[in-house]
């Protein structure tokens, strides 16, 4: 399952309260709460927009943002969009104790694709590692990230920075241990 499948899939149920929405959430049986200090639907439009402290939280994941806008289609999920100062998604990975971490001015979330647009600022951090640039783009379906520095002329002129920490030894030793060593391996055929 991707990484960012549950609480993307979630958003969707925010869709103008439809209960047909609620069957679109995947992988967790978790309640979805939205708290917002204002709450805007257009079913005519397919527009849910949520402003002011926006926080969505469903299970282990949590979206963080002054504002965020849904769009759909039949009751489908088309795109998100998180706006802040900065946007920050958070999603506890359970089975590795492992937290993951997107920040952006702008987070957009494009369903059709399943690409996650981490904009301005953006940073993407996993445990101890990061990926941080002025935009990054994450393809869910092929495991795939794209970063820019900003363009000449902001101001800034930042390039894209990778922080990889390498596995502790004691980690490494406790996988090595844990595989069958050449001879164990002849004993088994």
């Amino acid at each position: 399952m991707h990484r960012f499948q549950p609480l993307i899939s979630c958003l969707c149920i925010m869709m103008l309260g439809a209960p047909a929405a609620l069957a679109l959430t995947a992988g967790s049986d978790d309640p979805i709460r939205i708290e917002a200090n204002q709450a805007s639907l257009d079913d005519s439009k397919g527009i849910a927009t949520y402003v002011g402290r926006v926080v969505v939280t469903q299970g282990p994941s949590k979206l963080e943002a002054d504002r965020v806008v849904i769009f759909t289609e039949n009751n489908q999920l088309v795109r998100i969009e998180a706006h802040g100062d900065p946007a920050h998604f958070t999603q506890l990975d359970t089975a590795k104790a492992q937290q993951t971490d997107a920040y952006g001015d702008q987070i957009i979330y494009e369903q059709r694709e399943e690409l996650l647009k981490l904009l301005h600022n953006a940073k993407l951090q996993q445990g101890k590692n990061s990926f941080q640039g002025d935009m990054i783009e994450y393809d869910t379906i092929n495991r795939i990230v794209n970063a820019k520095g900003s363009e000449a002329g902001d101001g800034k002129n930042t390039r894209v920075e990778l922080i990889i920490h390498p596995q502790s030894r004691e980690t490494s030793a406790d996988q090595k241990s844990a595989q069958p060593t050449d001879s164990e391996d002849s004993a088994q055929n």
